[in-house]
């Protein structure tokens, strides 16, 4: 599963058995399409969602505050009390080392923007007030991610990629409350969907429709017309781009459905109907994603042509077992609200960049790099294996 925290939202999707999440007729700004896309649920809960109160309950989000003003501790023009405003106010925020230091928060106006806005009308502190806004964001997205979690079927403890600049202040409390134990945050949580972009290969993808029924006999000649001319407009396309045509891997996009109306997207070799084994296999496939025994009725409705071309990409390189002690990398303490009530307490506070392989820390902690600052409760502990990961896992 995944877990984009940003400014204005947190997009959450998963992939199973290397199939990422897929919607079939998705669902574009109230407007139905009829092309698959892949399946992120966007929920309006960033770091610049904006906490109101109204009818006398807290509400966070959907509105955002964005990049300009920001929130209010940005000291932009913000007047609006926002999660990033919680977190400062907290002690979860550096307000000397936001951005590694190049951006300084204003923490006066934090507490002034959540005082007004939430404090004072639902008459309770600053701080407390803080950790509701807190609280709201975990709760609404640790249960979207749960429902998130009963479309992959059954992975009892799938594993919670976390990125985005904002995702790994709150993503051990989203977890607990999805009942996820096991996280992984990247060197390049922060800006993941940039790096991710340079692990991709060229591709072109291409659709015909075809309702041909899919069963054991049945005639699937249509599909090598349709493979043929798709492959050509693919390969004019991919020459046009500079690869020529033994570069490019060919697979398949097989959209089934069943007598019912259900539909499931699989991947397929682009020759599997030239063997009864590999028609076998695909009827079985969809038989299984669409939840059905036996020998059902199926049709193969969309054929889809995925074209691919490989271009050199980034490769994580190991790192070797650090020999620094774990004490280089304390930065200090950091006086931090661990409760709804109660005082502050001083949580000892990590630096990740002179974190390496094998070091470990136990929460509660708090883990600084210059892109996220990462919050480690009690009953969790992160560990930098020997990609330079920081692993987060709830101790038994």
């Amino acid at each position: 599963m995944s877990g984009d925290m940003g400014g204005t939202s947190f997009d959450i999707g998963f992939v199973v058995d290397g199939e990422p999440s897929y919607a079939l007729r998705p669902d574009v700004e109230g407007f139905g399409c009829n092309l698959p896309m892949l399946a992120i649920r966007a929920l309006g809960a960033g770091g610049g969602s904006i906490a109101e109160v109204v009818d006398g309950v807290l509400r966070v989000g959907p509105q955002s505050a964005g990049a300009l003003p920001g929130p209010a501790c940005f000291g932009l023009g913000g007047k609006r009390a926002t999660v990033t405003d919680a977190n400062l106010v907290l002690g979860w925020l550096d307000p000397e080392y936001f951005l590694g230091g190049s951006k300084k928060l204003d923490r006066e106006k934090a507490m002034a923007a959540i005082e007004q806005d939430v404090a004072t009308p639902l008459g309770i502190s600053v701080s407390e007030a803080a950790w509701l806004i807190k609280e709201t964001v975990e709760a609404d997205v640790g249960r979207e991610l749960g429902a998130l979690r009963k479309d992959m079927g059954p992975h009892p403890d799938p594993l919670l990629v976390v990125y985005g600049g904002a995702g790994p202040l709150h993503s051990c409390a989203i977890a607990q409350a999805s009942g996820i134990s096991t996280l992984v945050v990247t060197p390049f949580s922060a800006v993941f969907s940039a790096y991710s972009s340079s692990l991709m290969d060229v591709g072109h993808l291409y659709y015909r429709r075809l309702d041909l029924p899919l069963h054991e006999g049945a005639d699937l000649s249509p599909v090598d017309q349709a493979v043929g001319e798709l492959r050509r407009r693919a390969e004019a396309d991919m020459r046009g781009e500079g690869f020529a045509a033994d570069s490019v891997g060919w697979e398949l996009e097989l959209i089934v459905r069943s007598d019912a109306g259900e539909e499931a997207k699989i991947a397929a070799p682009i020759d599997f109907h030239h063997s009864p084994a590999g028609r076998r296999a695909v009827q079985e496939k969809a038989a299984a994603l669409l939840g059905l025994d036996g020998n059902p009725a199926l049709t193969l409705c969309t054929l889809g042509l995925f074209g691919k071309a490989p271009v050199a990409h980034y490769l994580p390189r190991e790192v070797p077992a650090t020999s620094a002690p774990l004490d280089a990398a304390w930065r200090g303490q950091r006086q931090v609200s661990l409760h709804r009530r109660g005082p502050a307490v001083g949580v000892d506070v990590y630096d990740r960049e002179l974190l390496g392989n094998g070091h470990q820390v136990a929460g509660p902690v708090i883990v600084e790099s210059r892109q996220t600052t990462m919050v480690i409760p009690e009953g969790w502990s992160l560990k930098v294996d020997r990609y330079d990961n920081a692993l987060i896992e709830r101790m038994q």
